[in-house]
């Protein structure tokens, strides 16, 4: 029956997904509940579309959470390259938005 329903077993069939890890290129990490845009519970069958904070880009572009597991199961935020095309205005952003200081959400 599990196979039929696309799970690999009954027990993980159905089971939702949290939020993955995000790390950021300090190394600190992004609260779980803002990692992704669809927000901290991820459905079975769906998918999470990693958010970064401002000046910052996912390494990955879509997690699919499959029976009670995401896949990748974590992503980075990187650096966007302010010399790339369509980037221009990202050296406009205040230091701590560009990733020179405190993440947002954090005092220096």
């Amino acid at each position: 029956l599990a196979l039929l329903l696309g799970c690999a077993s009954l027990a993980s069939c159905g089971n939702p997904c949290a939020a993955p890890n995000a790390t950021l290129a300090d190394g600190s990490t992004v609260p779980e509940n803002e990692t992704c845009v669809e927000g901290p519970g991820i459905s079975d069958g769906a998918s999470c579309t990693p958010r970064c904070p401002a000046g910052s880009q996912a390494t990955e572009r879509v997690l699919r959470c499959v029976d009670g597991a995401l896949s990748p199961d974590a992503f980075a935020c990187r650096p966007c390259d302010a010399g790339a095309r369509g980037w221009a205005w990202y050296r406009f952003l205040p230091l701590r938005l560009r990733g020179g200081g405190a993440p947002p959400g954090r005092r220096a």
